[in-house]
């Protein structure tokens, strides 16, 4: 069959050969990927917006532990002893509130905002920013307890995670 062809015709035809080979395989393999429903884009699974209803941030000593809150309940609220957040008056009926600490810090500087919140299925998705001046930046000596907190339409969510973005400027 090719024992009367040109060496470079052969070699062209070959070439086409393994070309259209690796064009097919391509095609088969991207098929075989993750649709985007199965990533979440476009079904149930997907992000949606919680509204925040109303939000406070600050500093106070009576949340020194580092973490992350979903508050359902005047008994969970008061287990924290935070009184300053009882003036966000949460109508836990209606109403969670989400709670970002930062714990104990050395100095001031040190600050977390809430900028959004987003569910999908069973998880609640917190965004945020988070200041932590940089070593060389002056500051004031004190200690501090940065907190964020907003109140958001009730929810029950099995999982928390933070979207805390970082950033060192003050």
């Amino acid at each position: 069959m090719w024992g009367n062809k040109p060496v470079y015709l052969r070699i062209h035809l070959y070439t086409k050969f393994w070309i259209i080979g690796i064009c097919a395989a391509g095609v088969v393999l991207v098929g075989c990927g993750p649709q985007p429903t199965e990533l979440g884009f476009n079904g149930a699974d997907a992000t949606k917006p919680v509204k925040i209803l109303r939000n406070k941030s600050g500093s106070h000593a009576a949340l020194p532990d580092h973490g992350l809150w979903l508050i359902n309940s005047d008994e969970q609220l008061e287990a924290l002893d935070a009184e300053v957040l009882f003036d966000l008056n949460v109508d836990f009926e209606t109403e969670s509130l989400v709670l970002v600490t930062l714990g104990r810090q050395p100095t001031g500087g040190h600050w977390i905002k809430i900028t959004a919140v987003s569910r999908a299925g069973g998880a609640l998705y917190i965004h945020g920013w988070a200041n932590r001046p940089s070593p060389d930046q002056v500051t004031v000596q004190i200690l501090t307890f940065p907190y964020a907190a907003a109140v958001i339409s009730k929810i029950q969510a099995t999982t928390l995670h933070p979207e805390i973005d970082s950033t060192n400027t003050y």
